[in-house]
């Protein structure tokens, strides 16, 4: 039986914000600007994926067991708990070498910040993002700093 693990979010929240928001405002000074997602991870993992939660209704458990159960790297991962996301939340699912699950959730990146936030995918069929493909490039949508959708490239090779 694999443990999904819920740790405390603020801490990772505020890294992850924090590191967008400096990346991007870098991001106008520079031709290139990487954001290293497991540079604000204090645990080791394999892979990553994103789900992204709505304003008017949580998404439910079973959706979200949905998604993961037809997605490439869960596959491996027999038994897992899996807990509704509430609304204008979003929730990243970390998978560690241990085959195990660490999440960390976070306002949502559409809905309640500052500087929303989009991440790219490598590919349609595949959603999960290795740890080297979390070497984000970051990009703006508009031309002001302060303004905008952040947008993150993986590093897809």
């Amino acid at each position: 039986m694999s443990l999904i693990l819920f740790s405390s979010c603020n801490n990772f929240e505020k890294r992850f914000y924090n590191g967008i928001t400096n990346k991007n405002l870098n991001a106008f000074k520079n031709e290139k600007n990487v954001f290293d997602l497991s540079s604000i991870t204090n645990f080791e993992w394999e892979k990553v994926i994103l789900i992204r939660g709505n304003e008017s209704v949580p998404v439910y458990q079973k959706e979200i067991i949905e998604i993961l159960k037809n997605t490439e790297g869960f596959k491996e991962i027999e038994n897992f708990e899996v807990t509704e996301i509430p609304t204008f939340k979003d929730r990243f699912y970390f998978l560690t070498n241990d085959k195990e699950i660490i999440t960390k959730e976070i306002e949502s990146g559409i809905y309640n910040h500052e500087n929303r936030f989009f991440i790219e995918s490598c590919s349609k069929n595949r959603i999960w993002l290795t740890k080297n493909e979390c070497q984000f490039e970051i990009k703006s949508d508009l031309n002001k700093k302060d303004k905008g959708t952040v947008i993150l490239y993986p590093n897809c090779k």
